[in-house]
């Protein structure tokens, strides 16, 4: 009987038990875990190929590298964040701007480019900073900083789903980046026409751009853009590796068909 349940509905129940149990105080990780074994049942998987196939997984070259990667990247923010290089590159951006609704939208576009534990609370403040004093309500700004951060969620290599996503689709880094770039011009034009024109400003700031700011802005970037060219490397590489996997060269989700 299960068997004939659309695989959409299945989906969705997986991801509805998921939140029933986060909301119930269980852990993510074992509400995931749950979620992953509930969903192999759901394919007719026994419990036996469950285990073989988390495994495989678990021990798979691919698994293990994206795995280092997604926390190098992490390890990285934290250090950045820590030494208040991406503070500066916000300071550079916002120096140049004389508009409080694209300091509001840029602080967090900026952010989003190096993500990180907690990056809507290191981007909520500037929002409410440059905005405090104008007409938007607490719910606008804080649309005005999730949808500005979320920008480069769709191909930019820093961002984990990114990541993810190249490792398990088994694409070129660069192919995956070309096709999905053109939705974050989407998300900027349909935030700019939909978020920020009708948001009204009472004044405009007065900003200028320092030799020492630019410097500073060199700086950090050079971090930033070494971050990059070691994702794109090493996303390079999966492929590369997954040749001589650890145990076997299937891919984790082969036997599911």
């Amino acid at each position: 009987m299960v068997s004939s349940v659309p695989t959409i509905i299945k989906v969705f129940g997986v991801f509805f038990i998921i939140l029933l149990l986060n909301r119930l105080k269980v852990r993510l990780s074992f509400s995931l875990l749950i979620g992953s074994a509930l969903t192999g049942f759901w394919i007719n998987f026994r419990l036996g190929q469950i285990v073989e196939s988390a495994l495989n997984a678990l021990t798979n070259i691919e698994t293990i590298s994206l795995v280092l990667i997604v926390g190098f990247i992490i390890f990285m923010s934290r250090i950045m964040e820590a030494a208040g290089h991406m503070e500066r590159v916000v300071s550079t951006f916002a120096a140049l701007s004389r508009d409080v609704r694209i300091v509001a939208s840029e602080m967090p576009a900026l952010i989003g480019l190096l993500p990180m534990p907690g990056d809507a609370l290191f981007s909520a403040p500037v929002v409410e900073t440059a905005l405090c004093r104008h007409e938007p309500s607490g719910e606008k700004k804080a649309v005005v900083n999730y949808w500005f951060r979320q920008l480069w969620e769709y191909w930019w290599p820093l961002c984990p789903g990114v990541v993810l996503a190249v490792g398990m689709l088994d694409v070129d880094t660069w192919r995956f980046m070309i096709v999905m770039a053109p939705m974050t011009l989407m998300t900027v034009l349909s935030g700019v026409i939909f978020i920020l024109r009708p948001t009204t400003v009472q004044n405009k700031l007065k900003t200028g751009f320092l030799d020492r700011q630019l410097s500073d802005f060199t700086r950090s970037g050079l971090w930033l853009l070494f971050q990059v060219a070691f994702t794109l490397k090493m996303l390079s590489k999966i492929g590369e590796a997954s040749n001589w996997a650890l145990v076997s060269p299937k891919k984790p989700f082969q036997h599911a068909k």
